[in-house]
């Protein structure tokens, strides 16, 4: 089983971007959730972009996690945006329509694991 890695990468104007890899499911879910906490508590960014193209499985306590970061960012005036999904966790947010629920931004190439490296604006370090 992969563990969880919650990684800021990148701060610019009013964004912070966070890089998740590995599994989110229950076993890593609550360490994911006070990250998250963490983050929107202290950051003056107006919106987190969440990097999912590392993460490599998620269930409905992952799902949980960005449900409940996007109402906390929410309460805060803040957003919460997954972006590049791929593979299963593509898949997952696709079945249950979650784009109601976060915003969710995609590179050229998701989901096809043949398609070119799918590199966006939002994976680069500032």
């Amino acid at each position: 089983m992969d563990y969880l890695q919650f990684e800021i990468t990148g701060r610019r104007d009013s964004v912070v971007e966070v890089r998740l890899a590995g599994e989110l499911d229950l076993a890593s879910g609550s360490e994911a959730t006070v990250s998250l906490d963490q983050l929107l508590r202290t950051s003056d960014a107006d919106t987190v972009v969440i990097d999912l193209r590392d993460l490599t499985y998620c269930d409905a306590a992952g799902l949980n996690v960005f449900s409940t970061a996007q109402h906390d960012a929410a309460q805060r005036g803040k957003t919460i945006v997954l972006a590049n999904p791929r593979g299963i966790v593509s898949l997952v947010l696709d079945t249950v329509q979650f784009e109601q629920v976060v915003g969710i931004e995609r590179s050229a190439g998701d989901g096809d694991p043949e398609a070119s490296s799918g590199e966006s604006d939002l994976s680069e370090s500032s």
